[in-house]
């Protein structure tokens, strides 16, 4: 599966995650994403307080135009281990459910790079 969406092309993203060995507060993360909406190529960078938190906030920015996206928020995301066998190196299946104030979604990817498949995830929970 790759991310593009019938709304918009991912050309492409990437994160980087920043932390202090010694601190209590945890890490920032930054996500640069460039996409094409509407023939119109669009890069922004954002921050957030996780990679998948950098990509959400990166992907809405991105996805500004959209006026009806608002209205949509994340509420709940999963992370399963599809194969334990592996245990590090297992591929993981990302559920991310989504709601607009009315109805709920849930999309899920898989992959073996827990933040691509959050990131497909979240695509795909945005064009729908």
């Amino acid at each position: 599966m790759d991310t593009n969406s019938n709304k918009f092309e991912v050309i492409s993203f990437r994160v980087e995650t920043k932390s202090k060995a010694n601190d209590s507060l945890g890490s920032i993360s930054s996500a640069t994403i460039k996409i094409k909406v509407k023939g119109e190529e669009i890069h922004v960078v954002s921050e957030g307080n996780g990679p998948v938190n950098a990509l959400d906030n990166a992907l809405r920015k991105a996805l500004s135009s959209f006026s009806y996206l608002e209205r949509v928020r994340v509420v709940n995301y999963r992370v399963r281990m599809d194969n334990g066998n592996n245990n590090t190196a297992s591929s993981v299946r990302v559920y991310i459910t989504f709601s607009d104030g009315e109805k709920f979604w849930t999309k899920e990817s898989v992959s073996q790079d827990i933040v691509n498949a959050s990131f497909r995830a979240l695509v795909e929970g945005y064009d729908f």
